[in-house]
C-alpha cells in the first residue's frame, strides 16, 4: 500500500512538474522577447545619436545588462576581421545560443544582416521597422504567457491530482 501512494505521488509530482516547466517556457519566451526590444531600441540610440560603427555598437551592446540574457553578444567582433562578413560573424555568433524562439530568431538575423549595409538614417529606419515588430510580437508573448501559463499550471496539477486518485 505505501508503495502504491509513494508511487501516486510521484506521478502527481511529475504530471505537475511537466505544466509548470512548460509555463516557464512560455515566460522565458516573453523575456528574450522583451530582451530583443530592449537590444533594438539601445542600437537605435547608439546609431541615431553616437553614429556609431558596428563593431563600436557590438562593444556598446556588450555592457548592456541584457547581454547577460543574449549570450550571443559576447560572441560579436569589437573590431574588423579582414576576410569575414560582418553577417557572417552575426549568424555565427547567433548560432551560439539556444533557446530562441523562431520569430525571434528571425528578427535577429534581419537586424543582424541588414546592421552596417546602410547610412545610419537606413539603419535607424530598419530598426524603427523592426522594433514595431518586436512590440507586437512582445504583446503577443505577454498575452500568452498570462492567458496559457496559468492554464498550464493549473491543469498539470489537477491532472496530477486526477492521477493520484485513480492510482489509489
Amino acid at each position: 500500500m505505501l508503495l502504491r501512494i509513494s508511487g501516486a505521488f510521484f506521478i502527481a509530482a511529475a504530471a505537475a512538474l511537466c505544466g509548470f516547466l512548460k509555463a516557464d517556457q512560455l515566460r522565458r519566451n516573453e523575456s528574450v522577447c522583451r530582451y530583443l526590444w530592449e537590444l533594438l531600441m539601445k542600437s537605435g540610440y547608439l546609431i541615431r545619436y553616437r553614429s556609431l560603427t558596428v563593431y563600436e555598437l557590438c562593444t556598446g551592446l556588450k555592457e548592456c545588462s541584457f547581454s547577460d540574457e543574449l549570450t550571443f553578444i559576447s560572441s560579436l567582433p569589437e573590431e574588423h576581421i579582414p576576410g569575414k562578413d560582418f553577417s557572417g560573424l552575426w549568424l555565427e555568433a547567433l548560432d551560439t545560443q539556444k533557446g530562441i524562439p523562431p520569430e525571434e530568431r528571425e528578427l535577429l538575423l534581419r537586424f543582424g544582416t541588414q546592421l552596417g549595409s546602410s547610412d545610419s538614417e537606413g539603419q535607424a529606419e530598419m530598426i524603427n521597422a523592426l522594433s514595431e515588430e518586436t512590440s507586437v510580437l512582445l504583446v503577443r508573448r505577454k498575452e500568452e504567457y498570462q492567458k496559457y501559463g496559468s492554464l498550464w499550471r493549473n491543469v498539470s496539477i489537477l491532472a496530477g491530482l486526477m492521477l493520484f486518485v485513480l492510482i489509489i
